[in-house]
């Protein structure tokens, strides 16, 4: 696989060089959006929407696939049906159907879908019909820019692409195209019987959600130079259940050459191991008007209301090996050197370990083995061979209380992080930010916009900062140096600001003795 994205490469760059010189003999010309806010794209033409400083154009709601509703249901993504005039693309898409979103522990507003009807197209929150995307690009930079295709998370079972905390503007505005996706969640997106794999051309079920976001990576290469973005330099980027699907991506021979850069936030799957599609099918429990899901036909399947479905999960949902979406491990497709050669940045928080059950005894913390963990990813990567680098981050900072809710909200828990990587710091839940916040959350943009640009969130180095290529975006201090992990434990932590430190070898040693982890 590194072999033939290498002979692309050279294909690529042969061709950016006879493009390049037959620009020298026209004006250089904006991208289409840049000219008239009404584009081109697969389907039909989209209308969007300018930000109140006419800084940037916004489009929501872009359909990327065929509804897969009726025969379609649990099957892979269709070609998009083509409409006729202008899509409004002002609203958002609906949300994936599933069971209606909420404010719960300590996941606030900000981290809860939008569910107001009046900002959805039709007034639909929820549906199947949910194969749609959003893009914002700014006007300062309208061509050749960095893509970033966000991933929401949700457990595989909800979640959308509506979040305040995922709104894609301040990334934008800082000359990277934002885009982010919605998929099939819960049993409409993970769901396998054996009918189903029957049917399938090539004996796969239980990868729907996958291969819906596999769609959506293909309509980016298709379509992104309208919206001035480079299809050649796309960052993927998820967190929790869409870091799982972004180490999914990294592992699958179908989006092979669909990106170049990945984040993958709060999820490590190199110490997990995917269901197999047998298994999943084995384990179905659903009934419906007393018939047990797994023994109907695919007509039975595809005629059952989508009311019921609304909402209905899976014991274990999320990507699975079906030998064809999925052919092994993370673990093993990394080791093996079959993974798609990307640069990676991966990382967690602090208080991850409330989500994910991890290895503490013997003086060994969460933290300390969730960063042992990493370590382990970049070691099997850099033994397998890869030329690409994995850039390892712990975020740790106490971030504010939200006053909404009474569960404890303060410190560094699951999903926090995203405030500060996006600069999306909301008071709808009241917290209070301090400076301290928003410095660091400058830093981690930066390191994110850079990684986007260039495949390491700085450049070149001087007395332990990167040179004046990787000031903060604000262009004010200069950024600390992360350097890439091979296996020897750096890594990046954003605390009280962006440090680089190195984990202590001893508990790396007795992470990987219990997980027996080798490579």
């Amino acid at each position: 696989m590194r072999i033939r994205n290498l002979l692309l490469g050279i294909l690529i760059a042969g061709s950016a060089v006879v493009a390049g010189c037959a620009a020298k003999d026209k004006e250089k010309e904006k991208a289409e959006y840049a000219e008239n806010l009404t584009v081109n794209v697969t389907g039909g033409k989209v209308t969007g929407i300018k930000t109140e400083d006419e800084k940037a154009a916004v489009y929501k709601g872009i359909p990327f696939a065929a509804a897969p509703v009726g025969d379609l249901r649990w099957k892979a993504p269709q070609p998009v049906t083509e409409w006729e005039g202008e899509l409004d693309c002002s609203l958002w898409g609906a949300n994936a159907l599933q069971g209606d979103a909420t404010v719960f522990s300590y996941w606030t507003e900000e981290f809860v879908q939008d569910t107001d009807p009046s900002h959805y197209r039709d007034g639909i929150v929820y549906s199947e019909d949910c194969l749609t995307l959003n893009v914002w690009s700014s006007y300062g930079v309208t061509e050749n820019k960095p893509v970033l295709v966000y991933i929401h998370g949700g457990g595989y079972n909800s979640g959308g692409a509506s979040c305040e905390v995922y709104d894609g503007l301040n990334v934008a505005l800082k000359d990277v195209v934002f885009v982010s996706i919605q998929y099939r969640v819960g049993a409409l997106g993970y769901m396998a019987t054996d009918a189903l794999k029957a049917e399938d051309a090539n004996r796969s079920a239980g990868n729907y959600g996958l291969l819906d976001q596999i769609e959506a990576l293909k309509w980016v290469q298709e379509n992104i130079r309208t919206f001035g973005g480079n299809p050649g330099n796309v960052t993927v980027m998820g967190q929790s259940a869409g870091s799982g699907s972004v180490n999914a991506l990294i592992a699958s021979p179908l989006a092979e050459g669909l990106f170049k850069n990945a984040v993958a936030a709060s999820h490590n799957s190199i110490y997990r191991d995917w269901q197999t599609v047998e298994k999943r099918s084995g384990e179905l429990s659903l009934s419906y008007n007393g018939k047990q899901l797994s023994k109907m036909t695919v007509e039975e399947l595809r005629a059952i209301p989508s009311e019921f479905l609304k909402g209905k999960t899976l014991p274990t949902g999320g990507p699975c090996i079906d030998g064809y979406v999925l052919t092994d491990t993370y673990k093993n497709t990394v080791a093996d050197g079959k993974a798609n050669c990307v640069n990676l940045m991966s990382g967690n928080v602090a208080k991850d370990d409330l989500i994910y059950s991890v290895y503490t005894s013997n003086g060994i913390t969460a933290v300390d083995s969730m960063l042992a963990l990493q370590n382990a990813l970049c070691e099997a990567r850099y033994k397998a061979g890869y030329a690409e680098n994995t850039y390892i981050y712990m975020f740790g900072r106490d971030v504010p209380r939200a006053l909404s809710v009474s569960e404890d909200t303060s410190g560094a828990r699951h999903s926090y992080e995203l405030a500060y990587f996006f600069g999306n710091y909301s008071t709808v839940s009241g917290r209070r930010w301090s400076d301290t916040d928003y410095k660091l959350g400058e830093e981690m943009t930066s390191y994110l916009v850079n990684f986007c640009k260039y495949g390491e969130p700085v450049r070149d180095v001087v007395d332990g900062l990167a040179d004046k290529s990787s000031q903060n975006s604000a262009g004010n201090d200069l950024l600390a140096f992360w350097p890439p992990n091979k296996g020897n434990l750096y890594y990046m932590d954003f605390t009280d600001k962006a440090e680089c430190k190195t984990m202590p070898q001893d508990k790396v040693d007795n992470v990987y003795a219990y997980y027996k982890l080798s490579f």
